[in-house]
């Protein structure tokens, strides 16, 4: 009798033990499902999110980065020259740029000299959208500091869209500085399709 009271302990002792492992194996299933879905809804909700709130957002709402390529073209006047720091500023129907040192250009060390076409590139910038003004100044620095503009061209390469600003005036400079140092262009040109660099001349 005590060995049969013996054995029968050890045979609920191991069915106990049996039991717990199979109910602690069930209980780590349900876990490992519930993860799996806990993870798949989070997985759908933010693609719902971009998607209704990204995707379908208007452009004025959309953070895009782009890049452009700015020419200016200097006049083909005696003195049309500057020897002044250029910067620009843009002005779209989503927002506005900071203002721009027109510092390296891709053709010429010496740059907005009479008669030549610079252009330069601003890499990664938040896109202004459908641009409608730009501003352009420079620091009257240098011993020519007038300077003929007779052009300048903003291409967005995202929005694959040239836009175009005439001057054709004197910035800066002249006798007692008489011109303005600041100058606000009016887009007057749109151009849809790829932009080029110019050849350098």
């Amino acid at each position: 009798l005590p060995k049969l009271a013996s054995t029968w302990a050890r045979l609920v002792k191991l069915d106990g033990q049996f039991l717990a492992r199979n109910v602690h194996h069930k209980l780590a299933t349900v876990v490992v499902q519930l993860l799996n879905v806990k993870t798949a809804a989070v997985t759908v909700l933010l693609f719902c999110y971009y998607y209704f709130y990204f995707y379908n957002a208007p452009t004025s709402k959309r953070i895009m980065l782009t890049d452009y390529l700015i020419t200016v073209k200097t006049g083909n006047h005696f003195g049309a020259g500057t020897d002044s720091n250029v910067f620009i500023q843009l002005f779209g129907e989503d927002g506005h740029s900071e203002e721009w040192h027109l510092k390296h250009s891709k053709h010429h060390k010496n740059k907005f000299e009479r008669n030549k076409t610079d252009q330069f590139i601003f890499s990664q910038i938040k896109c202004c959208g459908k641009l409608y003004k730009v501003i352009v100044r420079h620091d009257n620095s240098g011993i020519c500091s007038s300077w003929h503009l007779e052009y300048v061209e903003v291409s967005d390469i995202s929005l694959r869209t040239t836009f175009r600003f005439p001057c054709h005036r004197w910035i800066g400079g002249g006798f007692f500085h008489m011109f303005p140092k600041i100058k606000q262009l009016t887009c007057t040109e749109e151009t849809i399709g790829p932009s080029k660099l110019e050849p350098s001349v």
